[in-house]
């Protein structure tokens, strides 16, 4: 038994040293880079017909990096005007804004605030390109407008919102 045992540890070590040198071997063999016999011509010379001189090349500068942050547009109702009174049912609705409108929206009396998903569904908001005119009833009004303009498409308060509160009242009144 002790034999065997022998025997089978110089095997072990035989296995292990062979596979070691093989591997030395085949590590060495592969990373061997056949050469070529190198064709070397020679070129004239060239003689420079001036002193030449070195040029130096401007440095660049990383750029910093500036990022735009768009402001919300701003959004005047000129007419009509806050709590005002008007003798005539026919208002005229205009305003101004600082940039290039997209849309433009305004409800009259609506009774409840509308998102901006449900805006284009039938709420009561009425779309319109610059001013208009408006034919009211008689009695105390609230105007909503809503307008989005390029310049705010992508900022964090994209559209511009202002309430007008107004009376309409055509009953002349004499002393």
């Amino acid at each position: 038994m002790k034999k065997s045992i022998v025997i089978f540890a110089i095997l072990l070590l035989g296995t292990i040293l062979g596979a070691a040198a093989f591997s030395n071997y085949y590590s060495m063999k592969s990373s061997q880079i056949p050469t070529q016999k190198s064709i070397v011509t020679r070129t004239p010379t060239i003689q420079p017909t001036s002193n030449p001189t070195a040029t130096t090349q401007p440095t660049l500068n990383p750029t910093p990096i500036t990022t735009v942050v768009p402001k919300p547009s701003v959004l005047r109702v000129i007419s009509p005007i806050e709590n005002a009174t008007y003798k005539t049912n026919t208002i005229e609705l205009g305003y101004t804004i600082n940039s290039k409108v997209l849309w433009s929206y305004y409800s009259v009396d609506a009774s409840e605030y509308v998102d901006i998903q449900h805006l284009l569904h039938d709420n009561g908001w009425i779309p319109f390109k610059g001013n208009v005119t408006l034919n009211l009833s008689e009695g105390p009004h609230r105007l909503k407008i809503a307008v989005q303009t390029e310049e705010s498409r992508h900022s964090s308060v994209p559209i511009a919102y202002q309430t007008i509160d107004f009376t309409i009242n055509t009953t002349s009144i004499d002393s």
